[in-house]
């Protein structure tokens, strides 16, 4: 009941930001702790499609009162919103197609921008009264340090989450929760920045590798034990508690 509530306060939290690109995170990010969820055996696979056909009937018994609402905010100004991030991403393409190799430098897209298109420049400028840097995170790491930060970047996180999935089922029932929670929300984020600027302002991304570095202490702890029974079974027996299981429960030392 406790972790409804959590969930219920967090999907709560998201449906008020009334931002398309965090609802479509959110919901991915869900059916995503929900796999991982079942490969870390934190779930079983009809449970957790139990829990998923339950998160899709409450949703939608909650939102059909503000189904006008949800709908004009889905809809509402959809087409001007695609078409200014189509156009800032064309114009993306067009300065790593100038500079392939390191792009136009750190925090320098914005810069570059203007002698690409002034107008739409001037535009920011006016209205906004700075120039955004293009809504979508790939991009903008593309084209501010080209061909080499773009796999850099990418090479940062697949292997980092390989690297987590390599003993994630070795780790405690909590230490397992934490791992995935921290992906999950890595993931959305990530998700979130292909039509946003987050990025650029948002905290969690300034701290993506903190939020590994807090993973690297579950990797001590202790594996599982494979416990022999009758009758051709086996069980899991975790084994005893260590330190990261510890200090993650709030158990002394």
């Amino acid at each position: 009941m406790l972790w409804a509530l959590a969930g219920l306060l967090i999907a709560g939290g998201v449906a008020v930001t009334l931002s398309r690109a965090a609802w479509i995170s959110f919901a991915i990010a869900v059916g995503m702790a929900l796999v991982l969820g079942v490969y870390a055996r934190l779930i079983t696979a009809k449970r957790a499609i139990l829990v998923a056909f339950c998160c899709v009937i409450a949703v939608c018994a909650a939102a059909l009162p503000f189904a006008g609402k949800l709908a004009e905010r889905w809809s509402g100004k959809l087409d001007e919103a695609i078409e200014m991030r189509a156009k800032m991403a064309r114009t993306a393409l067009e300065i790593v197609r100038d500079h392939p190799v390191g792009g136009v430098g750190l925090n320098n897209f914005t810069v570059a921008y203007r002698s690409y298109d002034p107008a739409t420049a001037d535009m920011f400028e006016t209205e906004w009264g700075t120039v955004p840097v293009v809504h979508n995170i790939f991009l903008l790491v593309w084209s501010e340090t080209g061909t080499l930060g773009l796999v850099a970047y990418l090479g940062f996180w697949t292997v980092s989450f390989f690297w987590t999935m390599r003993y994630l089922r070795r780790l405690g029932p909590l230490g397992r929760c934490v791992a995935v929670g921290m992906w999950c929300g890595i993931a959305a984020v990530l998700i979130s920045d292909m039509t946003s600027f987050g990025f650029w302002t948002e905290p969690v991304m300034y701290t993506g590798a903190v939020l590994l570095g807090l993973l690297e202490p579950l990797r001590f702890a202790s594996p599982v034990r494979i416990r022999p029974l009758p009758a051709r079974h086996t069980t899991v027996e975790p084994a005893p508690s260590t330190w990261p299981d510890r200090a993650l429960s709030g158990r002394p030392a």
